[in-house]
């Protein structure tokens, strides 16, 4: 920054006449006097305000030589009294020089952030100016302008200058019966966010949101969600590696969490539970495999209200099931009995042309084998039935058919097959509707952590573009 220090030296001065009418010069700045003004160090003010803290500023370079480029002063006998409104106090003076000490500097000084709405944060920083020798009694500060010139400011990559004026202030010490005069300098500073949107909030947006797809897909390529948990895993070590490059990134504080830090912290809690309830899910998935039926209400919560709100579509195989009183076609008393009877029909057909007592002994077998709770013909009533009409010859005499026999054994391997059949369909369906289950489950939970993710995210953002500008500024502020 460029810095031009005024002021009126009351034993400088000089005939112009006997100079040939020279009434400015340039010297060196060592040869006259000059005030020793200091950006002050460890000087400070405190202000408490909710959960900020503002403290003012602290140089680092208390040796002028490092933050100052001295050069040359200008003495002059004449001033511009209109611009600077002190000088005009002191016009009865006549036989005094005008100094004039201009010379460019870089001022190191720490400044006390408050990153609540980090990337969207504005600052207040305060430079404070003055003797550090002198009372206001013997060097008096006055600011040449309120608003610092800012023509040529050259713009920052990552902050805004909003704002930058300057103020005369008296301040007293317990060391000094005097007060000094100080020029407090106030800067406002406006974060440039564009930086940390795209390469850090934005991204770890798009990750937050392509995970949740991922961990709540309805297929895999296993056909279990197993790979999902290694999925919520990567993504929570991914998350991890973003939130330490936005901690590089801020200054280090432990009075308050920034507004991104708590949304990372948001993300990583939304991964975590993801991970956890698509454990339970897949729990949920196996449930087949245990052999388990899916209860009434359930079944009727998930297929008839659930699924067709959040735009799944039920197999139809599961809607046949769903329509036989909600019940598997193959438990008991289930499909089965019907594919049998007819079986045995047309079996007991074949046996009565050829050997009614082959029929007998052929229905009782039938009799012995149906499922638990079929009731059947008596046995003895369907026999001497049968055995009415025959003559006695025919009772002991009838020879056994083989053709007979082998049609039992055809039936029993029939039933077999039938049954093992009847079983893995059934297994299929169970598989199939728990597997709708852990799908519906999974739609809706996706649903519902995409609608959270978007609100933390968007609140964030916006409450933080908007009230980043809200700046508490010290007592003394105007």
């Amino acid at each position: 920054m460029w810095t031009v220090q005024i002021w009126k030296d009351q034993f400088l001065h000089w005939d112009p006449k006997l100079y040939g009418g020279i009434d400015s010069i340039i010297v060196p700045y060592h040869m006259v006097w000059l005030p020793d003004t200091y950006l002050y160090n460890g000087y400070e003010l405190k202000h408490f305000h909710l959960t900020a803290v503002y403290v003012e500023l602290y140089s680092l370079e208390m040796e002028l030589q490092k933050s100052e480029r001295r050069i040359n002063v200008i003495l002059s006998l004449q001033s511009d009294h209109q611009k600077i409104r002190y000088l005009s106090d002191m016009s009865n003076i006549t036989e005094s020089a005008t100094v004039t000490f201009r010379y460019p500097a870089i001022y190191k000084f720490t400044c006390y952030m408050n990153i609540l709405y980090y990337p969207f944060d504005w600052q207040f920083c305060r430079m404070t100016f003055g003797s550090w020798m002198f009372d206001a009694t013997q060097i008096d500060y006055f600011p040449y302008a309120q608003d610092v010139f800012l023509e040529d400011y050259i713009e920052h990559s990552e902050w805004t200058l909003v704002s930058f004026k300057t103020k005369r202030v008296l301040k007293d010490y317990q060391c000094c019966v005097n007060p000094f005069s100080l020029l407090y300098c106030d800067l406002i500073l406006a974060r440039k966010p564009w930086f940390s949107l795209v390469n850090l909030i934005i991204p770890t947006a798009i990750i937050n949101f392509v995970s949740l797809f991922g961990i709540f897909s309805p297929t895999t390529t296993t056909g279990h969600r197993t790979e999902k948990i290694n999925l919520g895993i990567t993504t929570l070590l991914t998350m991890s590696i973003l939130l330490l490059m936005v901690s590089q990134e801020m200054p280090t504080t432990s009075d308050f969490i920034p507004f991104i830090g708590w949304f990372y912290l948001s993300v990583i809690i939304l991964i975590s539970f993801a991970t956890l309830l698509s454990t339970a899910v897949i729990e949920i998935q196996l449930q087949a495999r245990y052999g388990k039926s899916i209860p009434h209400f359930w079944r009727k919560v998930m297929f008839e209200t659930l699924a067709s709100r959040i735009f799944i579509r039920i197999p139809p195989k599961l809607w046949k099931v769903m329509n036989h009183d909600n019940k598997l076609r193959f438990c008991k008393n289930g499909g089965r009995d019907h594919h049998f009877s007819q079986l045995d029909q047309n079996i007991s057909d074949t046996y009565a042309a050829d050997d009614p007592l082959a029929t007998s002994r052929h229905h009782r077998r039938i009799c012995m084998r149906r499922n638990e709770g079929i009731k059947c013909r008596d046995d003895q009533q369907y026999r001497y039935s049968t055995l009415g009409s025959l003559k006695e010859d025919d009772l002991f005499d009838a020879p056994v058919n083989t053709i007979s026999r082998q049609i039992a054994e055809i039936r029993e391997n029939v039933q077999q097959i039938m049954k093992l059949l009847g079983q893995h369909e059934s297994q299929q369906l169970l598989a199939l509707e728990w597997d709708c289950i852990a799908t519906i489950i999974e739609r809706t939970l996706m649903i519902i952590f995409i609608l959270l993710s978007l609100i933390v995210t968007t609140s964030i953002v916006t409450y933080g573009m908007f009230r980043g500008s809200f700046i508490h500024f010290p007592d003394d502020y105007e």
